[in-house]
């Protein structure tokens, strides 16, 4: 280190001074951050207490100077949207694969499930049973098409458009959705979900 300062390594929570040849000056920093070990030589004129004390600031000044700073990666929301049309898509394959239980899984633990002409189903286990019963009828393939995604990095709001059809390709409705995720354990899953049908209602 510049100066005549020798930074030679970093120690906490002493001030101590040592033998005639060599005084270290040990010296705890106030945020937990070590400051180091300065070696003034004893073939030197005394120094006074100002000077020790301007050498200490001066070492504190340039050992801060070195410090880097944490920055946070800045929210990348075009990926993020990348990754719910990847959610979806996985959905989509669960739905066709009748996986009820991995499709429930895709909810958190405290999800609402919001359908037309029923009230919201709360949980794992309703949103399991609602969507069991729904694909032994063959009603396992839809289609999910993300329109737009806003939000931050532990809440993302989702609006799409869906398409639902039976297995033979039937077509069974179709509509939009308005989906709430959460990212949870490192990937996004479905904390609410609303949707209504474009079809007009029947008589």
């Amino acid at each position: 280190m510049e100066n005549g300062l020798i930074l030679k390594s970093f120690i906490k929570n002493y001030k101590v001074f040592l033998n005639a040849k060599t005084e270290q000056i040990l010296l705890t920093d106030f945020d937990e951050q070590t400051i180091g070990v300065l070696f003034l030589k004893s073939n030197q004129k005394p120094h006074s207490m100002k000077k020790i004390i301007l050498s200490i600031a001066l070492a504190t000044v340039l050992f801060s100077c070195n410090k880097v700073t944490e920055t946070k990666p800045e929210f990348d929301l075009a990926n993020a949207k990348k990754e719910i049309e990847a959610a979806n898509k996985n959905v989509a394959e669960l739905l066709a694969k009748s996986d009820s239980v991995g499709f429930a899984n895709s909810y958190t633990e405290d999800a609402k499930f919001m359908e037309h002409n029923l009230p919201a189903l709360e949980g794992r286990a309703a949103i399991q049973s609602f969507w069991s019963k729904f694909m032994n009828t063959g009603a396992n393939d839809i289609k999910l098409t993300t329109l737009e995604v806003w939000g931050d990095a532990s809440t993302i709001t989702e609006e799409g458009l869906y398409e639902l059809k039976s297995n033979q390709g039937v077509s069974l409705g179709k509509g939009k959705y308005i989906v709430i995720w959460k990212f949870i354990n490192g990937k996004w899953m479905i904390h609410r979900d609303i949707s209504n049908s474009d079809l007009p209602a029947t008589k």
